[in-house]
């Protein structure tokens, strides 16, 4: 089985961790290709151990898919970036020739469909994006094209799903991303009372304009605690790093907060903590952290943006609350400070449930399945 994978964007972001996750765990038989343009994950992308081939445009020294994955029409996919990355895909295709072809998300299934027909070479979507309203969407033509001719769109959770099937494309199927549960349970724990975590690649629609303003809101409580941020703060723009370094100036002086950057063993950074916070103000498909921290016995405070209510059951494992609300962060983050005993109990049962529902063997063996049926 010759699989070749599609990947490109901007950053190396959730979506295509979450893809190649999944890969790394094919059978050791199947032959695999990762075809890329996101150069700050070339690196860790062959640090996972693929065979990679990267799309390059020489001439003009930029990352062909950095534009193609953002090209919501038809008549924008026609320009030399789209050209040259086809012409690219169609000599990859006649070397490789794979049985089927999977890509991150719907945008880069755009890009590459006309060569895809040409070879009549099987498609799967992997599909992590949420669109709110696909139905009045300009995206929603070419996402028909993709659909139509896709063998199947797995979504990572119904969120993604929903505005799909509203749009009466129904060839899906939600494979939940999962995590390799047994590194998390069985990793040392050094849990800190009043540490407060949020990890991840820090995008605007992530909230943490948000997250430090409900730090603000509990400076005068009397109440002792941490917020440690993990992750690089430059992902989007140095112009927003540098805006939420000033918004946080204050509380860092105060050692309220705390920036650890980026990441190499994100395991240190959840053994620490005490709670997990996503605070997403935009749409999030199916955030891989909340899972991790669950995993690893934290509870979760996390915003309905999309997936985590899949993940998180409400007064259960954690709290679900609403998108842009700084004061209803602060008021769980005070709930569980203050009710100690009740926070590591939603710990434990979220424990218990990514272990259930989410554990990375049961989802690649449904995903590896419907691969062997197209």
């Amino acid at each position: 089985m010759n699989v070749l994978i599609l990947l490109g964007g901007k950053v190396f972001s959730g979506a295509e961790i979450t893809t190649l996750r999944f890969v790394q765990q094919f059978p050791k038989d199947w032959n695999i290709k990762v075809c890329s343009s996101i150069s700050p994950g070339i690196e860790r992308i062959k640090n996972m151990g693929f065979d990679i081939v990267e799309w390059e445009n020489e001439s003009a020294k930029d990352d062909i898919l950095i534009r193609a994955s953002h090209f919501i029409s038809e008549p924008e996919i026609t320009n030399e970036f789209a050209k040259c990355a086809r012409i690219k895909l169609d000599n990859i295709l006649l070397d490789f020739k794979p049985n089927c072809v999977i890509t991150s998300m719907f945008p880069i299934a755009m890009l590459a469909l006309p060569v895809l027909k040409k070879y009549n070479t099987s498609l799967i979507v992997h599909h992590q994006l949420m669109y709110k309203d696909i139905p009045s969407h300009p995206i929603i033509k070419p996402i028909e094209k993709v659909a139509n001719y896709a063998n199947i769109i797995i979504t990572t959770s119904d969120a993604v799903k929903k505005p799909l099937t509203k749009s009466k494309i129904f060839n899906t199927k939600t494979i939940y991303a999962g995590i390799d549960y047994n590194k998390y349970e069985q990793y040392d724990k050094n849990s800190q009372e009043g540490r407060i975590l949020a990890l991840g690649t820090w995008l605007p629609l992530k909230g943490l304009e948000d997250l430090i303003e409900a730090i603000d809101l509990l400076d005068n409580k009397n109440l002792d605690f941490k917020l440690e941020i993990a992750g690089p703060l430059d992902s989007y723009s140095a112009e927003y790093a540098d805006k939420i370094r000033e918004l946080s100036k204050n509380l860092v002086s105060k050692k309220l907060i705390e920036f650890t950057g980026k990441t190499e063993n994100s395991l240190k950074n959840y053994s620490k903590a005490s709670m997990f916070i996503l605070s997403s103000s935009g749409p999030d498909a199916f955030p891989t952290v909340t899972l991790e921290a669950m995993a690893m016995g934290l509870p979760v405070i996390a915003t309905n943006t999309g997936g985590a209510i899949e993940q998180v059951d409400d007064g259960i494992t954690g709290f679900i609350i609403p998108p842009k609300n700084p004061r209803a962060i602060a008021e769980k983050i005070e709930y569980l400070l203050k009710n100690k005993e009740l926070a590591l109990e939603m710990g434990k049962k979220g424990q218990e449930q990514a272990k259930k529902l989410f554990n990375l063997k049961k989802q690649v063996e449904i995903f590896i399945e419907v691969i062997k049926k197209i």
